[in-house]
């Protein structure tokens, strides 16, 4: 079997590895696997395919994945507002309540609810 088409196979597994678990960093050795598979298929050494793919390799995890992690934290939403930060609370209960009636006493940093009190 010729090395190119082994470093095209390790790509493509490389490349399922980063499809089922969504992690960056396998998916930038796979791009490494293809560049040592066209240093195979250019006629360069085992060791000068090794070393391509080390140096492809060691560039794109170095450079590109601290961009990636920076572009993935900047996207993350900020607190959660409105409904969405009363999930999960605490609150007292002052009367039943159904889908249609009752009340609730909810406190809550930076919640206003006139007087203490929502409907």
């Amino acid at each position: 079997m010729p090395a190119w088409l082994v470093w095209v196979i390790v790509a493509a597994a490389l490349s399922v590895a980063e499809l089922l678990t969504l992690t960056v960093a396998v998916g930038l050795l796979a791009v490494a696997a293809v560049a040592a598979s066209v240093t195979a298929a250019l006629g360069v050494s085992a060791a000068g395919q090794a070393a391509a793919f080390a140096v492809a390799g060691g560039v794109s995890v170095a450079v590109v994945l601290p961009a990636v992690r920076r572009r993935r934290r900047a996207a993350r939403p900020g607190p959660r507002s409105g409904v969405a930060a009363l999930v999960g609370r605490s609150a007292l209960v002052i009367e039943p309540v159904d889908a249609h009636h009752g009340q609730v006493r909810i406190s809550a940093p930076g919640i206003d609810t006139e007087g203490g009190w929502a409907r």
